[in-house]
C-alpha cells in the first residue's frame, strides 16, 4: 500500500517537472527574443554612451545566467523529491 501511495507521488512529482520544463521553456524562449530585441534597440541608438552599453551586455548576460541556474537548482529539486520518495519505498 505505501509503495502505492509513493508511486503515486514519484509520477505526480515527475508531471510537476514536466510542466515547469514546459513552462520554462516558453519563458526562456520569449525572454531571449526580449534580450535581442533591446540589444538591437542599444546598438542601434545614437544617444547611449559605450560605457552605458557595456553595463547593459552585462545585465543581460547576468539575467540569462541567473535564468540558467534557477532552473539547473528546480531540476536538482526535483530530482531529490522523486529520490525521496523512491527510497521510501
Amino acid at each position: 500500500m505505501m509503495q502505492d501511495y509513493n508511486q503515486i507521488l514519484i509520477e505526480m512529482t515527475r508531471y510537476m517537472q514536466f510542466l515547469f520544463q514546459q513552462s520554462i521553456s516558453s519563458m526562456q524562449m520569449m525572454f531571449e527574443h526580449a534580450d535581442k530585441m533591446m540589444a538591437y534597440g542599444l546598438e542601434q541608438g545614437d544617444t547611449t554612451q559605450e560605457e552605458s552599453r557595456k553595463r547593459f551586455r552585462e545585465w543581460l548576460d547576468n539575467s540569462k545566467k541567473i535564468r540558467d541556474e534557477y532552473v539547473k537548482l528546480m531540476n536538482e529539486q526535483f530530482q531529490k523529491i522523486e529520490s525521496h520518495y523512491k527510497s521510501a519505498m
